[in-house]
């Protein structure tokens, strides 16, 4: 079986010399269908679109994680909040494997508490 790798913005240097708008325009086109599966962003995209646009653009980036890397740590701060826009995680609830397990798959939100609050992973 071959496997693919995805490719990211950072992979592709020439996108560096890209005109800030375009960027803009490139981030909105990449993001805003991620950013508005939650109801507060859709809310948001309604009614303040230059809004939405600007956190698309700054405040959204895409990583890729290996079969068995982790995506963040029990204990640790959380800086960030993900969303699965492609395969599937397994969420441990605590600091070591349990029967309360989570299965998170695409489009699904995690950490969203990152964006009310100081949240610390457990």
């Amino acid at each position: 079986m071959r496997s693919t790798k995805r490719v990211h913005e950072q992979d592709v240097s020439l996108l560096n010399y890209l005109p800030r708008s375009l960027k803009m325009q490139m981030h909105t086109e990449v993001f805003k269908p991620k950013l508005i599966t939650h109801p507060l962003f859709t809310l948001l995209a309604q009614g303040y679109d230059r809004v939405c646009i600007k956190i698309c653009h700054m405040a959204m980036s895409q990583e890729s994680l290996k079969p068995g890397e982790e995506l963040f740590a029990y204990g640790k701060e959380a800086e960030k909040v993900h969303i699965v826009d492609w395969g599937s995680l397994l969420y441990c609830e605590g600091s070591l494997p349990s029967h309360k397990d989570i299965h998170v798959n695409a489009g699904d939100w995690l950490c969203e508490h990152v964006l009310w609050m100081p949240w610390v992973h457990r």
